[in-house]
C-alpha cells in the first residue's frame, strides 16, 4: 500500500507530518534528498527502512520494489502540481494526505481569494498554457530557475499592465513576500519561490494603429484565421506583419504564440503599440529582414504571409520547410505578378497547394438624402495555402 503525504510549507521539515501521521506504521519512508537532515531522522524510528532520493529516481524505487507500506512525503500538498500525481498514473491503490500547497500558504499571506486565481505551472515546463494564462484577476504561477526569463518574454508588451508578486522560499527563515519588478531580478536567489501575477486591466482596447494600407481588413482577417487552422498554444510566424493584426486576432481567438516579422521600422512601432494595446502576452516581434532572422526562431506550427513582396514570395519553399510536421503556410497575396512569383518558385518542387480568390463587395448608400446603396468592392486577394 503506497501513502502520499504532504509536507506542508516548511524548510523540508517533518515536523509537521510527524504530529498527522505515525512513521512507525510504515515499512518504508522516501522522499527527496532535501529532507535528509539530523531533524528530520530524529522523528523517524530505526525500525523504517528510510530512502531519500532524487525526483527522478523516485518512481522507479516505489514501481520495482514490493515493500508492503511505503510513505512517499512530498512537499506542500500531493494534488497540487506534485510528482505524487506522476506515480498516481501508474499505482491505482493510493492513499493521499493533503496538506497546504504554495498556493494556499501564498494566498493567506496576501489576503486573496482562491476563486479569483487561476493555476498554472512553469517548474521544469517549457511553456504555459496560454488558454489559462491571464484569464483572471490572478495567476498563480509554480516556478524553477528558468521561470522569471520565460515569463518576462511572456509578458513583454504588457508589463506595465501587471503586478508581480514573488514568494521566495516560503515557510523558511529567508522567507520573502514582496512586490517585485519582473525584469530586473535575480532568479537564482530566489529559489524555490513562486509568483503571483496581478492582471490590472479589465477591457482590451479595439482598432489598429498603422500607417494606410499596412492592415489587413477584418474580414479578411477572419477568412485568414480560418485558413490557418490553429489551435490554442501553437506557434505561427507573421512574417510581413504589418499592423500585426492578424496575429493579435489569433492570439485572441485561439490563445498562440506568435513571431512577428517585419522589417520596416514606422510599422514596427506601430506594432507594439499594438501588441500593448490589445493586451497579447507570448509575442515576439522581429525587426529586420525575414530572411536574415528567421533560423534562431521556435519552429512554426503554422506561417503567415501578409507581405515581404517578391523577395519573400520567391523563397516560399524555404518557409514551408521551416513548417513543423502537419503545419499549414498560407501567403495572402495581392497581384497577379507576386502570385506568379511564388508559383514559379515552387515549379520544381513535389509541393501540392491550394489557391482561392477572395472577392469582397461592400454597399455603401450614396448619401444621407439618397436611398439608395451602390457597390464598392475590394480588392481582389490570392490565398495560397501549403499543407506539410
Amino acid at each position: 500500500m503506497l501513502t502520499i503525504a504532504g509536507s506542508g510549507i516548511n524548510d523540508y521539515s517533518l515536523q509537521e507530518l510527524s504530529q498527522k501521521v505515525c512513521f512507525s506504521d510504515f515499512d518504508c519512508l522516501i522522499a527527496d534528498v532535501n529532507f535528509n537532515t539530523p531533524a528530520n531522522k530524529e522523528l523517524i524510528s530505526n525500525s523504517v527502512q528510510v530512502k531519500f532520493l532524487s525526483c527522478k529516481d523516485i518512481k522507479p524505487f516505489i514501481l520495482e520494489n514490493t515493500i508492503k507500506k511505503v510513505l512517499y512525503v512530498v512537499t506542500g500538498s500531493p494534488l497540487f502540481f506534485s510528482a505524487a500525481q506522476v506515480i498516481m498514473k501508474d499505482i491505482k491503490d493510493v492513499n493521499l494526505i493533503p496538506a497546504e500547497s504554495s498556493k494556499d500558504y501564498f494566498l493567506k499571506k496576501l489576503g486573496i481569494a482562491e476563486n479569483e486565481v487561476t493555476s498554472l505551472s512553469l517548474h521544469g515546463r517549457e511553456s504555459v498554457d496560454l488558454t489559462k494564462f491571464l484569464t483572471t484577476k490572478y495567476t498563480f504561477v509554480l516556478c524553477d530557475k528558468d521561470s522569471i526569463e520565460k515569463l518576462s518574454e511572456l509578458t513583454y508588451y504588457i508589463k506595465d499592465d501587471l503586478i508581480f508578486y514573488l514568494g521566495s522560499k516560503l515557510g523558511s527563515v529567508d522567507e520573502r513576500i514582496e512586490t517585485v519588478n519582473l525584469y530586473d531580478i535575480n532568479a537564482e536567489a530566489c529559489v524555490p519561490y513562486v509568483l503571483l501575477i496581478e492582471k490590472k486591466f479589465s477591457s482590451i482596447n479595439e482598432g489598429f494603429e498603422t500607417n494606410a494600407g499596412m492592415i489587413t481588413k477584418a474580414d479578411k482577417r477572419v477568412l485568414t484565421i480560418q485558413a490557418l487552422e490553429l489551435e490554442p498554444n501553437m506557434t505561427m510566424w507573421d512574417i510581413g506583419a504589418g499592423s500585426g493584426s492578424v496575429s493579435i486576432e489569433a492570439y485572441k481567438f485561439f490563445k498562440i504564440n506568435t513571431v512577428l516579422f517585419e522589417k520596416n521600422e514606422a510599422q514596427c512601432r506601430f506594432i507594439k503599440k499594438n501588441l500593448s494595446n490589445h493586451k497579447v502576452a507570448s509575442a515576439k516581434l522581429s525587426e529586420g529582414d525575414v530572411l536574415e532572422n528567421y533560423e534562431n526562431q521556435p519552429k512554426p506550427d503554422r506561417i503567415f504571409i501578409g507581405g515581404g513582396g517578391e523577395a519573400v514570395l520567391s523563397r516560399i519553399k524555404l518557409f514551408y520547410d521551416e513548417l513543423k510536421d502537419n503545419g499549414i503556410l498560407v501567403a495572402n497575396i495581392i497581384g497577379m505578378e507576386n502570385l506568379t512569383e511564388a508559383l514559379s518558385s515552387l515549379k520544381n518542387s513535389d509541393l501540392t497547394y491550394e489557391i482561392r480568390r477572395i472577392d469582397l463587395t461592400y454597399y455603401k448608400k450614396i448619401s444621407e438624402n439618397i436611398q439608395l446603396s451602390i457597390p464598392e468592392p475590394e480588392r481582389s486577394l490570392y490565398q495560397l495555402i501549403l499543407r506539410k
